[in-house]
């Protein structure tokens, strides 16, 4: 069990650290400037960043033109030795080096418009030797412009054959959708009229905030999979361990830890707005007024907190939970420019959002709103900040101090309840907030149920469909424990097989929604074909968005996402099969 313990805590450090490193190379491509330079330098630039972060020898940019691909620039190890002296980078091809469509690896990569690996390049006839380069690994990936065109190619390589694996080709396929539309908008800013760039400014912001969301989407899964697993096996001991058993405190801490690394993931989803939201209406006056014993302590005793709410009950529709995390997340904004003490106001009132209002404050939809602003006394932002603040990773913070997560978060949340937000500062006199969330009728808020905290027994027959090894021995392991009896699928073909077998004898069936074969949703309609009553409960890792896309709604069905504690798992489980 330690050795298990062990392998599944260093697989779990591998992935936080390549988490981290795509954020980081997709932090330095968000942050580049497309201004005042040439389209060379700024893939060069954007090269340097990749090559920050990932241990790589040698990267390079061909692009398309008239049909062939061009040696536009490249970098290796040397170049970052030497950055800050220009006349020393150069290319390490020369400018006239050219690739027909089709011809060796990079030419495959623009024809079949998908990633090419040579694992080992002295052994692969579609790899074109370079004179005075050793390679031993490439990865060709085509560069995408909207639309889906191909605008040309990048390729990484490693002396040592093999050097490459699994994560470098899915991380570096959502690279290439970024750079394409960096590249597409660093060309299209350069042709514009000083009122366009204003609006191509906000498409690009846009973008830019979906392409860290399709990399979250990306890890999200094998993320969610792996914390499920350690926090399962972990909550396990935990059970069996005695109040004075002297380990107990390092399998807390493992729990611990998991739960942070769950929050971090949903954080992520929060702002690429692919996190799944439960949104109910909920009372703006009085979610406010609850949240002030919180507020307190975080932004201490020097700040003084005023909070202004109308004697009207003003509603909206929204998820209480991500609707606190703004609030929370603004108040820590506030404390942090206010170093000195200061004051933080959170006003509350009902507006109307009408032509007028947009043509002043260039956004909004006619209609009746609920007025959110939090204020501060503190250093204020420039223009220059302020225009800044939302974008992914940005941060005028000392290095870890801040992840530059914090307003994205905000802003994700707020655009995925279908509000505003605004911001107004002067540099020495204080900065606000005005959040705008469409207003509802007043309706009485339901109770938030507490949730589980003791284990639920059984002894019925549950059918695990599961293609994680992983979570599909710690699920049949711990419902065991539990006291059913349990009958285990590899995959979706294999559930059905298992299904068809034993289909008298089972009670209820969990199906992880993307399995290889058939996915849950095809084997939950062929079980309900011969059994309309069986129970069935869907669990998945992935976001909100592909859960939807296979078909699986998650107020229809019954749905348990990942990770989750096992108490959550017998929960779920006792619910339904107690259901009549």
């Amino acid at each position: 069990m330690d050795r298990d313990f062990s392998e599944a805590y260093r697989e779990l450090n591998r992935r936080i650290i390549n988490l981290l490193d795509s954020f980081s190379a997709l932090s330095a491509l968000s942050s580049l400037d497309l201004r005042n330079v040439d389209e060379t330098t700024m893939i060069r630039n954007a090269l340097k960043g990749l090559m920050d972060n990932l241990d790589i020898e040698r990267c390079s940019v061909f692009l398309l033109t008239d049909g062939e691909l061009v040696n536009c620039t490249g970098l290796d190890w040397d170049d970052l030795d030497n950055w800050e002296n220009a006349d020393i980078i150069k290319h390490r091809i020369p400018s006239t080096f050219t690739v027909s469509i089709g011809e060796g690896i990079m030419g495959l990569a623009v024809q079949h418009k998908s990633l090419q690996h040579c694992h080992d390049c002295s052994a692969d006839l579609h790899y074109k030797n370079v004179y005075g380069q050793k390679i031993g690994s490439l990865i060709s990936v085509p560069i995408f412009q909207f639309g889906g065109e191909v605008l040309g190619v990048l390729n990484i390589s490693h002396s040592t054959p093999h050097f490459f694996n699994e994560w470098h080709e899915r991380f570096l396929v959502v690279y290439c959708h970024c750079l394409g539309q960096l590249l597409s908008n660093y060309r299209l800013f350069n042709h514009m009229e000083q009122e366009i760039e204003k609006h191509a400014a906000q498409l690009y912001h846009s973008q830019k905030m979906e392409a860290v969301g399709q990399l979250a989407g990306g890890v999200a899964h094998d993320f969610n999979n792996i914390i499920t697993a350690i926090s399962g096996y972990a909550h396990l001991v935990f059970m069996k361990m005695s109040e004075n058993d002297p380990l107990k405190r390092y399998v807390e801490q493992i729990i611990t830890s998991s739960d942070r690394a769950a929050n971090l993931t949903q954080s992520l989803l929060a702002f690429s707005r692919k996190q799944a939201i439960h949104p109910k209406p909920i009372n703006v006056n009085n979610l406010i007024k609850g949240l002030e014993t919180l507020l307190l302590p975080l932004i201490g005793e020097d700040i003084k907190l005023k909070t202004d709410v109308p004697a009207q009950e003003l509603f909206i529709m929204a998820d209480s939970g991500q609707f606190e995390q703004i609030i929370m997340n603004l108040a820590t904004n506030a404390r942090d420019a206010m170093p000195a003490g200061g004051e933080l106001t959170i006003a509350v009132k009902r507006v109307d959002i009408d032509e007028n209002f947009i043509e002043r404050n260039g956004f909004g939809q006619p209609g009746k709103y609920v007025h959110i602003s939090v204020s501060d006394t503190g250093s204020g932002m420039n223009e220059s900040i302020r225009n800044k603040i939302f974008e992914p990773f940005f941060t005028t913070k000392e290095v870890g101090k801040g992840t530059g997560l914090g307003l994205s978060i905000v802003y994700g949340i707020i655009s995925q309840h279908a509000g505003y937000i605004d911001v107004r500062s002067v540099i020495g006199k204080g900065t606000s907030f005005n959040i705008y969330f469409p207003a509802i009728s007043g309706i009485v808020e339901e109770n938030r149920s507490k949730p589980a905290t003791a284990l639920m027994t059984g002894t019925e027959t549950v059918l695990i469909a599961e293609d994680d090894e992983n979570i599909r021995n710690l699920n049949a392991t711990f419902l065991q424990e539990l006291g059913y009896r349990v009958l285990t699928a590899v995959d979706g073909c294999d559930a059905l097989e298992k299904f068809n077998e034993h289909e008298d004898k089972i009670d209820i069936v969990i199906l992880d929604v993307v399995m290889p074969g058939k996915n849950g949703k095809e084997v939950y309609d062929r079980i309900i074909e011969t059994r309309p009553e069986m129970k069935v409960l869907f669990t998945s890792g992935y976001t909100a968005d592909i859960i939807s896309s296979k078909g699986i709604s998650e107020k229809e069905l019954d749905f348990l996402a990942k990770p989750h504690p096992p108490v959550e798992l017998s929960r779920k489980l006792r619910k339904m099969l107690d259901k009549k």
